[in-house]
């Protein structure tokens, strides 16, 4: 850019923008005023606004009432005028010799007059029916400066700002593109927008009425609006404006940063800004500019106007924040009425192991993501299809992230007019068990909503709504189920890494933490499964490890039972290439074989551990049969349900002594607990001690994440607003990991935060 010239060891540019003001007019303000500052700082109706122009070297230093300037202390080339400035109207209230060295008894008198004199009430009024845009910009100026709160991240720096040109044919060339693109925006709003607009509606303007700084590093415009909702509609157009302006300065200006810094410094020093907020100035800028809206009181905007807004925002400005604030401290909170607020609900699976059911929305979206059932042993009553309908509501759609009963289990009582979503081969998976339940039973509602599922595909991302509010994108994880996804969820600008079951050491998981850091990144919020928090001390393998022990068990055992899911991809992989490598027969019955071929469809193709050849057995009494069996030996995955088939084949082969392989969680074999299943206690029975047991004899692990991939997959999405887990017993805690205490937990009760309701239930 060229150079201006050298003022202040400071060289103007092109643009410019440098507000820290002169030290020598502070310090001549500090002498000869010393009571100045705290006679502000004690009468709320006052607030201070200060300034620097570098193209003219002059600085000042004002008192203002709302929106009215009372009072200027003002420095030209380095030197203090003798006479204080102060706006025309309100000379007539003092004598001059006031305005030349006013007292602080005289500014009670001063400050009296202009509060009983009528004309002056449109710059600042407060009273229980009217508060005016003076009174909130007041406020909010006082309350962010120096009224900040420890627990506030974030300052104001600046107020009623331009950037600076060096002459105005640069500011029309520097701004053109900029005015370009809003007038090009505002035919097409005019075109899309159904409702009425004013007939002008610029495309550029003047002063921006607060810039912010927060902890991050962002840059905050905020634009404060009040008693005018035809401007809060079309406040996107102006916000939008300078969001481009300071956006593009930001790019060329490489000391933007230093200046600001330099800025603020010099306030704190001061006193115009707390000085506990000195050590959370950031160490640099982050390159991200927050555009927000401030309303004072957004219950009296009508639907119209909020709905005409909230049209312009996503035109123009979608990433706009709104806020109002409460009135007697200014504190900024979330527009309810403005903004597109997101709920994020924990309806089920916070303090219980399955029945998972999360809620993600926004205003005209709403997703699900699983609908489980509770466990078999849960205390918790199960939901009625009423209850479901209540939580599903106007719900667009639900997303499950497997096919295990605990996240999928309620979906035949889900509304038609929902969407539901599952991968692909997971739906085929569900059709083959809902097929063979038939014999069992009517589950004919099951099946009808399993084939009415909608089906996505990894990495590749949803618009839920087909309106730009909620995305949905599944990547794969390694599970005890087959085909099974997170998922990263977008929305309000928020991203949210819904982990759903997962784990590190299946065939498949050592593409977790590739796919984190590639295609996810950091997050705002983690909403993560805990199974394994308490059960720490349960010993967690890999699949390979499991296999060389199967391995080892059908050299040793020509007869092998394996009481397994019958749909765990790995598992059933592992006895499969354990059987290939012994020469043993690896034995399925029809409904197994079926699960199978789906394996084999969707995952062989993939990898050649997931192409699946295995025996089908019709009739284990025939003799061609029998004498192929007895010959070669065998691995046969059988089920809970299995019991009776069970007796029949061993009342057969027994030439020598059958074992099971019992690879599935051992709290199932426990006598006298909630989760207790009889069916397994039956089946194991009919072994006596020829049993290797699950983790104890390595021939189970874990379908779920242990307590260190927990802890690396938080640290590695860095989850900037905090953690949510979920799938957990109602005993164990996140928090208890160590190495991630820096992050915030949400473990129960509801919150309000970075403009998201959170509510864990």
């Amino acid at each position: 850019m060229e150079k201006l010239k050298m003022v202040n060891n400071y060289t103007i540019r092109t643009t410019y923008y440098d507000r820290k003001m002169d030290e020598k007019l502070l310090t001549q303000i500090n002498e000869r005023f010393p009571w100045i500052i705290s006679y502000v700082k004690s009468h709320n109706c006052l607030d201070f606004q200060t300034g620097n122009d570098p193209k003219t070297n002059r600085s000042w230093f004002s008192i203002y009432r709302g929106t009215g300037r009372i009072l200027t202390f003002r420095s030209h080339s380095g030197k203090v005028n003798e006479i204080c400035d102060v706006a025309e109207a309100y000379k007539e209230l003092m004598q001059p010799d006031f305005f030349r060295n006013p007292t602080p008894d005289q500014f009670d008198t001063y400050l009296t007059k202009i509060a009983s004199t009528e004309k002056f009430k449109r710059y600042y009024e407060d009273t229980d029916l009217v508060r005016n845009e003076g009174f909130y910009q007041t406020l909010i100026g006082r309350r962010y400066t120096f009224e900040v709160k420890d627990t506030d991240d974030f300052i104001l720096f600046d107020k009623e700002l331009v950037i600076g040109f060096k002459t105005k044919g640069i500011k029309d060339e520097w701004n053109k593109e900029i005015v370009d693109q809003q007038t090009l925006k505002i035919k097409q709003l005019r075109k899309t927008y159904n409702g009425e607009l004013p007939e002008n509606i610029k495309p550029e303007y003047g002063e921006f009425d607060f810039l912010g700084l927060n902890t991050n590093g962002d840059i905050l415009i905020m634009e404060l609006k009040q008693n005018d909702p035809a401007k809060t509609a079309l406040s996107p157009i102006q916000t939008s404006y300078y969001y481009l302006q300071f956006q593009k300065l930001a790019r060329e200006d490489d000391k933007l940063y230093q200046r600001i810094k330099a800025m603020i410094e010099q306030k704190i020093d001061y006193g115009l800004i707390d000085s506990s907020y000195k050590n959370k100035i950031p160490l640099k800028l982050s390159g991200r500019i927050i555009p927000c809206v401030i309303v004072g009181e957004d219950n009296r905007l009508s639907e119209t106007i909020c709905e005409r807004y909230r049209f312009i925002r996503d035109l123009f400005l979608p990433e706009m924040k709104a806020y109002t604030c409460t009135p007697k401290e200014g504190t900024l909170v979330t527009s309810k009425n403005l903004e597109n607020r997101m709920n994020l609900i924990i309806h089920r699976g916070a303090d219980q192991i399955g029945g998972c059911i999360t809620e993600i929305s926004t205003e005209n979206c709403k997703i699900l993501i699983d609908f489980g059932s509770n466990l078999p042993g849960c205390k918790k009553e199960e939901l009625t299809e009423e209850q479901v309908k209540s939580i599903i509501g106007n719900a667009d759609a639900v997303f499950y992230t497997h096919y295990h009963s605990d996240h999928v289990g309620l979906h035949h009582l889900i509304p038609t007019n929902v969407l539901q979503y599952i991968g692909v081969g997971a739906k085929e998976v569900m059709l083959c068990k809902y097929d063979a339940l038939r014999g069992h039973g009517d589950y004919s509602k099951q099946i009808e909503a399993i084939e009415r599922m909608e089906t996505y595909c990894a990495a590749k991302r949803i618009d839920v709504s087909k309106k730009g509010k909620i995305f949905v994108t599944p990547y794969f994880v390694s599970h005890s189920a087959f085909d099974a996804y997170m998922f990263l969820i977008e929305c309000e600008g928020k991203k949210i890494l819904h982990t759903g079951d997962f784990r590190r050491h299946g065939y498949i998981g050592k593409g977790l933490f590739p796919t984190l850091k590639k295609n996810v990144g950091e997050v705002d919020i983690l909403i993560t499964e805990g199974t394994m928090l308490g059960r720490s001390q349960e010993c967690v393998i890999s699949e390979s490890e499991i296999q060389k022990n199967i391995i080892k068990a059908l050299r040793e055992h020509k007869y092998v039972f394996a009481l397994c899911s019958s749909t765990d991809l790995d598992r059933l992989a592992t006895f499969h290439a354990a059987c290939k490598k012994t020469g043993r027969i690896f034995l399925v019955d029809e409904y197994q074989n079926r699960v199978l071929n789906v394996f084999t469809k969707y995952a062989g193709c993939k990898s050649d551990l997931f192409q699946f050849n295995a025996f089908k057995l019709i009739n284990y009494r025939t003799v061609n049969v029998r004498n192929k069996l007895q010959k070669e030996g065998f691995l046969m995955p059988i089920r809970m349900s299995s019991g009776y088939l069970l007796k029949g084949m061993l009342d057969i082969y027994n030439d020598e002594k059958p074992w099971l392989i019992y690879s599935m969680w051992s709290g199932y074999a426990k006598e006298g607990k909630d989760y207790t299943n009889s069916d397994v206690i039956n089946i194991r029975n009919l072994f006596g001690d020829r049993i290797l047991d699950g983790t104890m004899d390595g021939v189970h692990t874990s379908g779920h994440a242990d307590v260190e991939t927990l802890k690396e997959v938080c640290q590695t999405v860095h989850p900037r607003i905090g953690v949510i887990p979920i799938h957990k017993d109602e005993n164990s805690r996140y928090d208890s990991i160590s190495g991630i205490s820096s992050y915030f937990i949400f473990d129960e009760g509801d919150v309000d935060i970075h403009d998201i309701h959170i509510s864990v239930k």
